[in-house]
């Protein structure tokens, strides 16, 4: 065993002991409206208050959430990615807890879904508000249902259970009926159905969703409707190989993990559907991608123009990404500064931010540690692939 296996497997055990002693439940970066404290308060229902509160109580480096009398709770998409982690560990090691946990944990799923949509739908378990939008809690939007799909299509995948392939066609009837927008020759998906947002990673994300449900559906809709999004995704692609945010003004920026995630959203899309038309769009982005956002000590920018705040969530998508493109020796470099800069050894979980001056040591369940523990094992399913 190699010693970036062992200290993999190591800092993954010591996590899966946390998050099971925490029942995968935690807090999140974006629930402050979720505190007891503030929702007695008289500018409760006060949309720019609201916007103000949340993002205080994300930028804060000390955790006031106890205080605030915000709980611990189960997030959704937390739990699918906990699910994907623990499908992939059974696919690794064999052994059967891990079997039992994904499956239990897909049960969890199943019965949070809502059903007073097309299909079924899922959301966050906090009310957010954005600078134009407010959704209640659970309100069910794209991201966190294209997750919980792949996740079900990931049990599906490990145990041939027929029940997990029909939550997922359920998934796809929500995103198909309550989020798809036409646009000309292509197709993009709202964030939510009350909205008309073009963020272009959420198109990316359902669009291969869609094709991945594809891959053991064969149905021609979902390859169309797949097709036509990543079309989308690559209309709104720069000339240098970069996404911005969304297609409004307010949303000209590049980050490192959206851009992530349209990048293994394109590949993934082109082996399930077997399409390798836009390889060259495909390596002009990972060009960009490489190039811009990574140090050469392994630290990883979140902004195009910025490094910090060096961010949990942007170095687990980061290894998941630049494993699946094959780029090990890049990944390690990232992993190991993530486990000596952001692993705390004696609480046994990842930090959330480093900052220039200070680091956010908080605790956040589905941004840190569900991510994190995602990233670990499917980098230790592709570094058992590459060992052959």
């Amino acid at each position: 065993m190699t010693d970036v296996n062992r200290l993999l497997l190591d800092v993954l055990n010591e996590l899966t002991c946390y998050i099971r002693e925490e029942d995968f439940a935690g807090w999140d970066p974006y629930d402050g409206l979720n505190s007891e404290v503030f929702n007695v308060l008289p500018f409760k229902n006060n949309s720019y208050y609201r916007l103000v509160f949340s993002q205080l109580l994300k930028r804060c480096p000390f955790n006031l959430r106890p205080f605030l009398i915000i709980r611990k709770e189960r997030n959704p998409k937390g739990i699918a990615l906990f699910a994907s982690g623990f499908f992939n560990l059974y696919k690794i090691l064999k052994k059967e807890e891990y079997l039992k946990e994904g499956a239990t944990l897909l049960s969890w799923l199943e019965n949070m879904k809502r059903t007073d949509f097309s299909g079924f739908g899922w959301g966050y378990n906090f009310p957010w508000q954005s600078r134009y939008h407010y959704k209640p809690k659970f309100y069910p939007n794209a991201v966190v249902t294209s997750f919980v799909g792949q996740s079900f299509l990931d049990g599906y995948n490990t145990t041939e259970n027929s029940k997990y392939l029909e939550i997922a066609k359920k998934a796809a009837d929500f995103l198909l009926n309550e989020v798809m927008v036409v646009d000309d020759d292509s197709v993009y998906f709202s964030y939510s159905p009350s909205d008309s947002s073009q963020v272009i990673n959420v198109t990316a994300l359902v669009s291969v969703f869609l094709a991945h449900l594809h891959y053991y559906t064969q149905d021609a809709l979902l390859r169309s409707v797949a097709s036509r999004g990543i079309k989308f995704v690559i209309k709104k692609q720069n000339e240098d190989g970069s996404w911005y945010y969304g297609t409004k003004k307010y949303q000209q920026w590049i980050d490192n993990f959206h851009t992530a995630f349209n990048l293994l959203s394109l590949k993934q899309f082109s082996q399930y559907i077997n399409d390798f038309n836009f390889r060259e769009e495909l390596k002009k982005a990972y060009d960009y991608y490489t190039k811009t956002f990574f140090m050469e000590d392994g630290r990883v920018k979140y902004y195009n123009d910025k490094l910090y705040p060096i961010d949990i969530h942007a170095i687990a998508t980061a290894i998941i990404t630049l494993s699946k493109f094959g780029d090990i020796d890049l990944a390690k470099r990232v992993l190991n500064w993530a486990i000596k800069h952001m692993w705390d050894k004696e609480k046994k979980y990842f930090y959330f931010q480093k900052h220039r001056l200070y680091t956010i040591k908080i605790s956040y369940m589905r941004w840190s540690q569900a991510w994190m523990f995602l990233a670990l094992t499917e980098f230790l399913k592709d570094l058992r692939k590459c060992s052959g």
